[in-house]
């Protein structure tokens, strides 16, 4: 996805003396913010796999921990390259991808006790079920875990300007979904003008469900 933002800012410092006084000087050296460091658990860690973009996932860490008011950090990218997918397809089990991942998740630092983690894939997931004919994202409660796919999310032949910004608001609905099933214990909801509007069987139905949950 390409990524769009500017960051910037200056502070300018006047002084005067009087008359009888030297001219006090002007400093025009710029004075940058002081940072704080967050030095709480990280409640939800967003952890791109090997085919998503980086920094895209610290985009929407920095977003969802702003609107959440919870430590959500970005992962480095793990792999998931030895899940194969179901046979004769470029489907992937999403079971699968997260049993090969649980593993590595108790390496990553300052973890709160009920953390919770959301994979990133631009991999087409499914269930090994195969219930459906794909998912947009798949949860495991057990080990707090879900899976965001980014496959479904576009289409090969959206060539608009607005592709871009609208796979942005699709994937931020998702992830929004998934924080909320697995570390908020958000109920899934009949109202489409909920993020936790179940059952979503098309991107239309993402397209039109709400950003935000009602409790």
């Amino acid at each position: 996805m390409r990524l769009r933002g500017l960051l910037g800012s200056a502070m300018l410092l006047v002084a005067a003396g009087c008359a009888t006084s030297p001219p006090l000087q002007v400093s025009d050296e710029t004075v940058p913010p002081a940072v704080v460091e967050d030095v709480r658990p990280v409640a939800v860690y967003l952890v791109p796999l090997d085919d998503f973009n980086v920094v895209e996932a610290g985009r929407l860490a920095r977003q969802f921990s702003d609107e959440f008011g919870l430590r959500i950090k970005s992962a480095p990218p793990l792999s998931s390259r030895r899940v194969l997918p179901f046979s004769g397809t470029r489907q992937y089990p999403a079971e699968d991808i997260v049993a090969a991942v649980v593993p590595m998740l108790a390496g990553l630092p300052d973890r709160a006790p009920n953390a919770s983690y959301v994979l990133l894939s631009n991999r087409d997931i499914n269930s090994r079920s195969r219930q459906f004919r794909f998912l947009f994202s798949w949860h495991d409660p057990i080990s707090r875990v879900s899976v965001v796919s980014t496959a479904r999310l576009q289409t090969d032949d959206d060539k608009s300007p607005y592709a871009d910004a609208m796979l942005a608001t699709r994937l931020g609905k998702m992830t929004r979904r998934a924080i909320g099933e697995v570390q908020l214990g958000w109920a899934r909801s009949p109202d489409i003008g909920d993020v936790m509007y179940a059952p979503i069987m098309s991107l239309r139905d993402v397209d039109r469900m709400g950003a935000t949950h009602r409790p």
